[in-house]
């Protein structure tokens, strides 16, 4: 996996000796945002991101990469830990009683022990305070996230870039490699400007996602000021889909989809990387591959629960790195147990409980939420089981899971479902899952999260 390569004449990293091989040891950065889904300019319609942009252009865009939940502490902690939510504790939002079980599990306890410098510049939200994570440095103090009104929240995005391009630049000449996390809470609601329409509702997201692209792009232009691009893998992803209705806190592909582009530095492949991958990629892969490029080896486990390697896609020896994504949902505001296994062909979502409405207080109050509720979004039936031919419906809106000739493929897909959450010993497969104790939790029959 790893070539043996000359050191380039400026070192911004350490030194690994493996047995009688000496590699050259990668800096990371990792840049996240709230609630952008794809809605970003490499993928299509979505905010203009020009900054994105210039890096999808350098790095490798996956079209099929998910989350493992779509809401936030869950998905974060499905990154940071390779493993899933209910695995680890992470079943609902940090901010509102929930904990990993243990922090050593945070992608920065590796790190640390691998003599990196791990670094946190703005939002983490998969612990009530950063102290408790382990980073070895944290460039800003702000724990309450959400208080804030958009004009601030804005400020506080760019002074955090502004941050992290310093500390980049301090780096120019260090001999120790870092892990650095930059998290963005745009584009996270509140948005400014907004309206009282749906389609004023989405133009004051696409206004959002422009500032926080444009806090991106001082980081990356930091990167380009030191020559780092070498030296520097560079992650750029986002925690779930948009904060609007049938997206966020869904398992549907809006919900659970996310963008991820990736640069992998020439040195640590055999060939030019692909501009673009379509094999299906899990959020949990994003953490085997970041330790296996900083040179702690995974332990190769079978099935597709697993976290897996993401550098053969890049290096061609295979087509495929998986063939099932599994996602969750057990808590946002409210609970809302709900799990899903997707392939390349096909999306299966399965309800547990006997709740049969749609939770509003897990979607973010909008004029958006407004419209859906006139439309009946909220009393409609939901059905238990929901399957989907993502090969002639990529957009998931003719459930088949009653269609007789789906048979087949439907009790496929639940056996796979039902094997992942034996597999990770899922807590749902007892019952009624209880939060932990002095968890903040609306009423599944509350209107809203605030």
């Amino acid at each position: 996996m790893y070539r043996l390569y000359q050191k380039p004449a400026i070192s911004l990293t350490a030194i690994v000796h493996r047995s009688t091989v000496i590699f050259e040891r990668m800096n990371i950065v990792y840049i996240h945002s709230h609630d952008t889904g794809r809605r970003i300019s490499p993928y299509g319609p979505g905010g203009h991101t020009p900054s994105l942009e210039r890096f999808a252009e350098r790095a490798t865009l996956f079209t099929n990469a998910f989350s493992v939940a779509p809401t936030c502490s869950p998905s974060r902690a499905g990154f940071l830990t390779g493993r899933y939510p209910h695995e680890v504790g992470m079943l609902g939002l940090a901010h509102r009683g929930f904990r990993l079980t243990d922090y050593r599990d945070h992608l920065v306890a590796p790190l640390n022990a691998l003599g990196y410098e791990t670094v946190l510049c703005g939002v983490q939200h998969v612990a009530p305070q950063k102290s408790m994570i382990g980073y070895a440095r944290v460039l800003d103090e702000e724990e309450d996230y959400f208080r804030a009104p958009p004009e601030d929240i804005a400020h506080y995005d760019r002074a955090n870039a502004e941050r992290a391009a310093a500390f980049i630049a301090e780096q120019s000449d260090a001999d120790r490699p870092y892990f650095l996390s930059v998290g963005f809470l745009q584009t996270h609601r509140p948005f400014a400007r907004g309206g009282d329409t749906p389609e004023e509702d989405y133009a004051a997201f696409r206004t959002t996602a422009e500032s926080m692209d444009r806090s991106i792009g001082l980081v990356l232009d930091a990167i380009d000021r030191t020559g780092g691009w070498d030296q520097t893998v560079v992650v750029y992803t986002t925690d779930h889909g948009i904060a609007f209705p049938d997206m966020k806190a869904t398992l549907r592909a809006d919900g659970v989809g996310v963008a991820l582009l990736l640069w992998v530095p020439p040195a640590l492949l055999d060939r030019k990387a692909p501009r673009t991958i379509d094999a299906l990629v899990s959020h949990i892969d994003l953490n085997r591959t970041i330790l296996e490029i900083a040179g702690t080896a995974g332990t190769d486990e079978s099935g597709d629960w697993s976290a897996r390697n993401i550098l053969p896609l890049f290096n061609g020896t295979t087509e495929s790195i998986r063939d099932l994504v599994f996602t969750e949902m057990t808590f946002h505001a409210a609970y809302e147990p709900v799990r899903s296994v997707r392939s390349r062909s096909y999306a299966l979502i399965r309800r547990f409980g006997p709740r049969r409405r749609r939770v509003a207080a897990n979607v973010d109050d909008s004029p958006s939420k407004n419209e859906a509720a006139v439309q009946g979004f909220f009393t409609e039936e939901t059905p238990e089981v929901e399957l989907y031919d993502l090969r002639n419906d990529p957009d998931e809106q003719e459930n088949l899971a009653e269609d007789p000739a789906m048979r087949t493929t439907r009790e496929q897909l639940l056996g796979a479902l039902r094997d992942w959450m034996i597999a990770t010993n899922d807590p749902l497969l007892q019952g009624e899952v209880l939060p932990p104790r002095g968890a903040m939790l609306d009423s599944p029959d509350a209107w809203s999260p605030t």
